[in-house]
């Protein structure tokens, strides 16, 4: 009041830090701190990486009220915690098929491909030693060849 007979309200200056909510008591305020903070005014950010959550040496990075984990090649998830499928990558191309064999995968190649991905075109004329008579050409097409 205007006689400093009534005490001011001490969560006006907004103390709480952290998206922390104010709460005015006896004793002057106490903070409501989110969770992933603590302290008299939440200013203290828990390392959510304290606690190892990142799973087959997955490498953690602390974030507010939140971790992330960046995984080695092989694994997928929040935490790691997933083999990554290798087909998830989509490696086969040309309309191949991948078929996933634990940690790797095989693709099966359309006719006219070849190659770890399937990514080469096949050149029939030179694979089967086509030699064409009186100047004639061998041409590739996808699947085989023509004459």
């Amino acid at each position: 009041g205007p006689f400093c007979e009534e005490p001011g309200d001490p969560c006006a200056s907004q103390p709480c830090l952290n998206g922390g909510i104010c709460q005015y008591n006896q004793y002057g305020y106490v903070c409501d701190c989110p969770v992933g903070f603590l302290g008299h005014n939440c200013e203290i950010d828990i390392n959510g990486c304290s606690s190892r959550p990142c799973q087959n040496g997955g490498t953690c990075i602390n974030l507010p009220n939140d971790v992330a984990c960046i995984c080695l090649p092989i694994f997928t998830g929040k935490f790691c915690e997933r083999i990554l499928n290798p087909c998830e990558l989509l490696p086969c191309l040309n309309n191949a098929t991948c078929v996933a064999q634990h940690q790797n995968y095989n693709c099966r190649c359309m006719p006219g491909f070849t190659g770890r991905n399937c990514e080469e075109v096949i050149d029939y004329c030179r694979l089967l030693s086509i030699s064409c008579l009186n100047e004639g050409l061998c041409l590739n097409i996808i699947g085989g060849f023509t004459v």
